[in-house]
């Protein structure tokens, strides 16, 4: 299956918490992870292949607003100390985001 889930920047702005649940529980119910991010003016979408194992994915936007590309290297790096994969890191208007996510075996 293919999937686009399409965010506005303002939304993700206004609520990060609520998109990461959206994302989460969209791809769940789906059956589709995110394969890639792919940005246009102020609007992130996410394309989605589809999740062939028994996983569940948990996702996370991250913003880290103006920074150069050593603190981006080192936030990266962070998040995969973490668990996390990095899907993309792309710019919006009000600075730089990430998209990770994080693999549960289902019943975790």
């Amino acid at each position: 299956m293919f999937k686009v889930i399409e965010i506005s920047g303002d939304t993700l702005r206004l609520d990060v918490k609520d998109v990461n649940r959206m994302v989460t529980g969209a791809c769940c119910r789906a059956g589709v992870y995110v394969e890639g991010v792919a940005v246009l003016p102020d609007k992130v979408m996410l394309i989605c292949g589809d999740n062939e194992q028994d996983r569940v994915f948990e996702y996370c936007f991250t913003a880290l607003g103006r920074v150069d590309t050593a603190e981006i290297v080192a936030e990266l790096r962070t998040r995969y100390d973490s668990g996390f994969r990095t899907v993309g890191a792309f710019a919006l208007a009000d600075g730089v985001w990430t998209l990770t996510e994080k693999s549960k075996t289902v019943g975790e």
